[in-house]
């Protein structure tokens, strides 16, 4: 367990919708990079189908925890032209075995999907948790220095669509 790599993946924005706000998944690897032990987690898979927006927008569009391999992963963003970014966790032995042990037990939790949620189920908030659970303290999004609000932090991204523009 001491070769074995767990990092942040921090997806580029684009101006579309289901884009605006980036993306955040996990990558788990041992060994070589983009070989067969490299896995790309990710907590946001939904079906894009006709309608989708108007059932997110209902509340009603289910959301997936995938896994597929890196290579796929990074091929599948790279067509989209949005760059990635990858930040490691550093763990010790015991504290990687409780990130396995959590991330598993949520994959299993949510096989069947979940709903979509700004403040508990998305692709950010699956990995913060994660976190938290690991080194043992919930992470939090405020600071002493930055009391901003939630809306304060989307108007930016959700500016650049017309019809999400909330300000």
């Amino acid at each position: 367990i001491d070769e074995l790599k767990i990092q942040l993946i921090t997806v580029d924005t684009l101006p579309t919708v289901t884009t605006a706000f980036g993306h955040s998944a996990l990558r788990i690897y041992i060994g070589k990079q983009f070989e067969e032990n490299d896995y790309y987690i990710d907590f946001g898979e939904y079906d894009e189908s006709a309608g989708f927006i108007w059932r997110f927008l209902k509340g009603e569009a289910k959301f997936y925890i995938t896994a597929k391999s890196m290579a796929l992963a990074y091929t599948e963003w790279d067509k989209t032209g949005r760059g990635m970014y990858a930040s490691e966790f550093i763990l010790d032995s015991n504290q990687k075995k409780v990130f396995l042990k959590n991330l598993l037990e949520l994959i299993q939790k949510y096989k069947d999907g979940y709903e979509y949620d700004n403040f508990s189920g998305n692709c950010v908030t699956f990995i913060r948790d994660l976190v938290g659970a690991t080194y043992g303290n919930p992470l939090t999004l405020e600071t002493e220095k930055n009391r901003r609000t939630w809306r304060q932090r989307v108007i930016p991204y959700s500016n650049k669509i017309f019809w999400l523009r909330i300000e």
